[in-house]
């Protein structure tokens, strides 16, 4: 018997439950679902409504509960990118990886009493009061206090007896403020610190490779990385008109839609829709290219569903660059791009001049000596400054984005955390942009020219061996069920 545990799995609830009935369906073995006390079991014999609170019930620190849930999704506030967010992201991880030797075990206690933390604790005792000898258990969460009560259950539960691997989906950090920076801190110590005293007993997974990388690095534990999950592999090609499709907008981190997006004629808006499974798939089936306007610098480690799918049904995927998913299209692209136009090593405080493709669409993709997060600063004269931050978490990182220059664009290598401590290189190649990518990742208020640009770009046929990393049967691979 496989137990699959989300506590925001909803019946209407997209992604938390959809998820679960993936890996049920490759897995071929009995199954039972815990999910949230809305789930209803009438609608399938597998599920078992567990758990009095989802996820964010409390809020992203646990101080309240959301009593109505808003009809449509707000935008929210973010920082920019800039240098003093580097610096400070940086102390606070460093901050919580040593204060989480001395006082970790100590806020564990102290956490475990939190209302949300009390009742996952009981509602997870009570799902599996009735477990079966040597089933395994699979746990989806992105919430410290669900961690904390994971780790008082897991004291007292057999879990040499039951396999158990929790699938981490949230970053070490997700700072908006500044003024949130002790909360931030608080909460980073406490997930590092449950992750430690739960490291014997259970197997992590994280499923995208810098979030894998980065806890992997603070925790001092090996986490291991699994791909987010698609569909099962069905590269397609839509008949009748070309669509452009929006992500649906369920997310506050979909800030950029309402100043940008509303500027593309040809899109395909289904941002305020609650589609169903099948009406979700289908309206994919009949789209070539698929918008995430996702805030870059919350999905720098972060994954998306919605992305893994579409790579699964053949569908461009146009992307925020200095995300986990420009990276990965970085990778994908980077073996079907022709050999660069041009090549150049910049130090930091380098620039590099831009006007010899005055005018003309190409893919700047960026690789590293160096590990940590960095900044590129690109202006067009007088007229337009953009900050991105890019994160080179392993040794073989790529990012990119889409240009169209001007005679007068400039790009300057900022800054980069390891530079404080040795002098670090940023190598950056220069395609022109060709007609067959596998997506293509904008700098942020350029979403509608990479809009453009996809309807002259097809999906790449090639490599999906790739692609098949994101399907069900391969995740549940990864996983060893």
């Amino acid at each position: 018997m496989l137990y699959l545990i989300d506590s925001s799995a909803r019946n209407s609830s997209g992604h938390n439950l959809e998820y679960l009935l993936r890996i049920s369906k490759a897995v071929k073995h009995p199954f039972l679902i815990l999910g949230n006390k809305e789930l209803r079991p009438d609608e399938n014999s597998n599920y078992r409504p567990t758990f009095e609170f989802a996820t964010w019930d409390f809020g992203r620190f646990g101080f309240h509960r959301n009593k109505l849930r808003p009809k449509k999704a707000k935008e929210s506030k973010t920082l920019r990118a800039s240098r003093s967010l580097i610096i400070t992201e940086a102390l606070i991880e460093k901050l919580a990886q040593m204060l989480g030797r001395f006082v970790g075990s100590y806020l564990l206690l102290i956490v475990r009493y939190s209302k949300q933390s009390r009742c996952f604790h009981r509602d997870l005792n009570k799902g599996l009061s009735d477990i079966k000898p040597g089933s395994s258990i699979l746990i989806s969460t992105t919430n410290t206090r669900e961690l904390v009560a994971i780790y008082q259950w897991a004291k007292y539960f057999p879990s040499q007896e039951y396999p158990i691997s929790i699938i981490l989906r949230r970053p070490l950090l997700d700072l908006r403020s500044y003024f949130e920076v002790p909360l931030i801190l608080f909460d980073a110590i406490i997930y590092i610190s449950a992750i430690r005293a739960l490291g014997n007993k259970i197997r992590f997974f994280a499923d995208t490779p810098g979030l894998a990388a980065l806890l992997s690095d603070r925790i001092l534990e090996p986490i291991r990385q699994i791909p987010a999950l698609g569909f099962d592999l069905e590269i397609n090609i839509p008949k009748g008109p070309q669509k452009i499709a929006i992500a649906p907008n369920s997310r506050t981190e979909t800030r950029f839609s309402a100043q940008y997006l509303t500027s593309i004629p040809e899109l395909f808006d289904a941002k305020d829709i609650n589609l169903d499974s099948k009406s979700y798939r289908k309206l994919l089936m009949t789209t070539k290219s698929i918008v995430l306007p996702y805030d870059p610098l919350r999905y720098r480690t972060r994954s998306s569903g919605i992305f893994a799918e579409a790579l699964t049904l053949g569908i461009l995927a146009i992307v925020p660059t200095g995300t986990s998913l420009s990276r990965e299209l970085s990778k994908m692209n980077s073996q079907v791009l022709p050999i660069p136009d041009y090549i150049v090593d910049l130090a930091v405080g380098d620039q590099m001049e831009l006007s010899q493709f005055c005018h003309e669409d190409v893919i700047i993709t960026l690789s590293g000596n160096f590990l940590g997060p960095f900044l590129l600063e690109i202006t067009d004269g007088d007229e337009n400054t953009r900050m991105s931050i890019h994160d080179f978490f392993e040794s073989d990182c790529l990012d990119s984005f889409i240009i169209r220059p001007t005679e007068h664009t400039l790009m300057s290598f900022k800054v980069a955390y390891m530079s404080f401590r040795r002098a670090g290189k940023l190598n950056i190649k220069v395609n022109k942009v060709t007609n067959s990518l596998f997506g293509i990742p904008y700098l942020e208020e350029e979403v509608r020219k990479a809009s453009e640009i996809s309807k002259l770009v097809s999906f790449s046929p090639r490599y999906q061996d790739q692609i098949s990393e994101h399907t069900p049967k391969t995740i549940c691979r990864y996983l060893g069920f």
